[in-house]
């Protein structure tokens, strides 16, 4: 591919592709997304606010991915972060008129990414179809699980359109518009395939203690923390 913009856009959606959607149904994804986003919250106020938090949420994070074992899923989101981080730095640079103020900014950056990306990697689409079905939420119940099919197909989708879009010298814009086309395409399949068992779609799922002391865990460490910090210094 000759085009960065393509290039960049490719490289994103394989991350995203890897992170999310292909590896083993492995006990860290037995989670719970109500406390993967308190988990989340808590690492970027402490991360925003707290005194040496920068550290404090790395060495959190890093804990985390070894104990899960979970080593591509933190380099993917790494990657991913450096994104937004770069842009960031470059941009604060006329306002600080100091790189190494912008360097602070763009940490943060990369931190707080690497704290919602993490939460969200550990998300189960699942379990929040399982949520709805106990909630009486019938219909709505099939939809996490549907997305979490379509998605990928999307992704693959919009690499073959912008790899064909590149070697015929289009923009990025068609590539991406032909991936939409697609993605409607596949909705109505599914849509059409699964419309008789909408009624009988029955979701289970287990939480593993593992997964959740892995959340719960650095929740009550970060708040112990904050609580010191606030009473004592």
């Amino acid at each position: 591919m000759s085009n960065p913009i393509t290039k960049l856009v490719s490289v994103i959606e394989e991350l995203i592709l890897r992170a999310v959607f292909i590896g083993d149904d492995t006990w860290w994804r037995h989670s719970s997304s109500i406390l993967g986003i308190a988990l989340a919250t808590t690492l970027v106020y402490v991360g925003t606010w707290c005194r040496y938090g920068l550290v404090i949420v790395m060495i959190t994070l890093v804990l985390i991915h070894l104990t899960a074992r979970t080593y591509r899923l933190f380099i993917y989101s790494v990657i991913l972060a450096i994104l937004p981080t770069a842009w960031y730095v470059l941009t604060t640079i006329p306002f600080t008129h100091s790189l190494i103020n912008s360097l602070i900014i763009g940490s943060r950056v990369l931190l707080n990414t690497l704290s919602i990306l993490t939460a969200v990697f550990m998300m189960n689409p699942m379990e929040i179809s399982y949520l709805l079905r106990r909630l009486g939420i019938k219909e709505g119940a099939v939809f996490p699980a549907l997305l979490w099919k379509v998605i990928p197909h999307t992704l693959r989708d919009m690499e073959s359109a912008l790899l064909v879009n590149d070697l015929k010298g289009e923009g990025v814009g068609k590539g991406v518009a032909v991936s939409i086309l697609a993605s409607i395409e596949h909705s109505r399949m599914y849509e059409e395939g699964l419309y008789l068992k909408l009624r009988f779609f029955n979701p289970h799922f287990s939480y593993d203690p593992r997964a959740i002391l892995l959340q719960v865990l650095p929740i009550i460490s970060l708040i112990t923390y904050v609580l010191i910090m606030n009473t004592y210094f």
